[in-house]
């Protein structure tokens, strides 16, 4: 599950990009190398999740009460691209006691990655929707694309911590991670097409910025292994 705080490029005159782009299904792998000091280790993975975005009316223009009576909803939630992470880091054991291997301990890690989807976008949605803006205008009108960037690659950073649940054996059968992660840029945009008292707008919505990830992976090949 994850959780995403928009960025400034999330946010048009009409419409915005809400808190909250989750991920429904997150699969991924990662292969770990423990350092010959055992103070820590260094990982490559990939993570997959499809996910939702939501545009909702800017309620610092619009009044976000949705007029037209054809329509029933006064939010959208859509699909958005199904994401692709490709990742490798560092991970720094604290308070890993070799002496006592069943003790659990934490660990801090952080790394950096890139974010791509490998789906063909060129989505269109048309929805009717009308609002009233603040001063008295007149939006009407949601026309949405959902298009591949020049550049669709996103660059990121991300740093957490990870809580190690250890077994009878000393092996590490659960891991509790907490990530955060920054995107440097948006591997595909979303434009809405509406119109302002008659007048042809375009607001262009791109997802980047802060996340917040909560984890659970299970190491299968430490099943049955014991630790050295």
């Amino acid at each position: 599950m994850s959780f995403t705080f928009p960025s400034p490029s999330g946010k048009g005159y009409a419409y915005k990009l809400t808190p909250g782009s989750q991920s429904s299904i997150t699969l991924g792998g990662e292969y770990s190398h423990t350092l010959r000091n055992k103070k820590g280790s260094w990982h490559v993975g990939f993570t997959f999740h499809d996910g939702f975005i939501q545009p909702t009316p800017n309620e610092k223009n619009l009044i976000p009460q949705n007029l037209d009576q054809s329509s029933q909803f006064g939010f959208r939630v859509w699909a958005a691209p199904a994401k692709t992470v490709v990742y490798a880091g560092y991970e720094k054991f604290i308070g890993r006691n070799l002496a006592k291997p069943r003790k659990n301990y934490f660990s801090v890690v952080g790394g950096l990655g890139l974010a791509f989807t490998l789906n063909r976008l060129n989505w269109q949605t048309t929805i009717p929707e009308k609002y009233l803006t603040h001063n008295g205008g007149t939006i009407e009108g949601y026309t949405s694309n959902i298009t591949k960037n020049a550049f669709p690659v996103a660059p990121c950073v991300y740093a957490g911590v990870r809580y190690n649940v250890n077994n009878k054996k000393g092996n590490t059968v659960l891991i509790l991670e907490l990530v955060g992660s920054y995107g440097f840029s948006s591997f595909y945009r979303e434009t809405i097409d509406y119109t302002l008292d008659g007048a042809a707008r375009r607001d262009v919505l791109k997802e980047k910025g802060f996340s917040v990830q909560l984890n659970v992976i299970v190491p299968l090949c430490s099943f049955g292994k014991k630790r050295k």
